[in-house]
């Protein structure tokens, strides 16, 4: 359902941080599993 991992805005405003990827999550790039 829910997974937590580390995303990087794609417009590089923000930096990597948690946040919870949903199934309509297209929009970030996944850098890392943890």
């Amino acid at each position: 359902m829910f997974d937590i991992v580390f995303y990087q805005d794609k417009k590089g405003k923000e930096p990597v941080k948690l946040y919870l990827i949903e199934l309509s999550k297209k929009k970030i790039k996944i850098v890392a599993l943890n």
